[in-house]
């Protein structure tokens, strides 16, 4: 049977800001799609993923979801996906940005499985938001056409900017278990489709840290 890689490492380099940069890229045959929204028409739909990227060194921002004791990480740089409530507005903005802006709301999909559905606001009162230095490494996707992607619990994100989610370590081993018996096939099947929501997207992020184990056989 075929063995299976999900992405090829391109290029490893230092940007203007000093960040180490690692992108990856989908194989040819490969097909990974996330739920993505319209900043201009907040339209949501599947959209394909074009790169895959690790950034050290970068400054981040903790932000805590208080009812779903949910945590991630984002970057200094324009990562959030907010509405302004005074224009009814979608717009990317900074953390930093967010905090200054009481009018702003994060964004969030009713359901990461129907894109017909739409999106929520979140509450201000319900959201942490602040500096940690102790969080230097994120990771994204470069996403067509919207250049947006959501998280595991529906909060939108700006792609390219990147992203922590932690995990125990036995959510870990469930994503790459979860992803690779989703993209291994028999040999002569063409494009592997993938869906990615809730933890298989972080089974993407943990195969691409650890490129030994992005291979499984059936």
């Amino acid at each position: 049977m075929e063995k299976r890689y999900l992405f090829r490492k391109i290029r490893t380099y230092t940007n203007s800001k000093g960040v180490k940069v690692t992108e990856y890229e989908p194989l040819p045959d490969v097909d990974i799609k996330v739920l993505a929204i319209d900043v201009e028409t907040g339209n949501i739909a599947w959209k394909k993923v074009l790169l895959y990227t690790k950034h050290e060194g970068l400054t981040m921002y903790r932000i805590y979801i208080k009812d779903e004791d949910y945590e991630f990480w984002v970057s200094d740089d324009h990562s959030l996906i907010v509405c302004d409530i005074e224009t009814d507005t979608l717009m990317k903005a900074t953390p930093e940005e967010y905090i200054q802006n009481k009018s702003y709301r994060l964004v969030k999909a009713k359901s990461v499985d129907n894109t017909d559905e739409g999106y929520i606001l979140i509450d201000r009162d319900n959201v942490i938001v602040e500096q940690d230095p102790n969080v230097t490494v994120g990771y994204d996707f470069t996403v067509e056409d919207y250049a947006t992607f959501c998280l595991s619990n529906g909060i939108f994100v700006q792609d390219t900017m990147a992203v922590f989610v932690p995990l125990t370590k036995e959510a870990q081993e469930e994503a790459v278990k979860k992803i690779l018996s989703n993209v291994a096939s028999p040999a002569g099947i063409g494009v592997s489709q993938l869906a990615l929501k809730n933890d298989v997207i972080t089974g993407i992020y943990l195969l691409t840290k650890e490129p030994s184990k992005a291979k499984s056989s059936v």
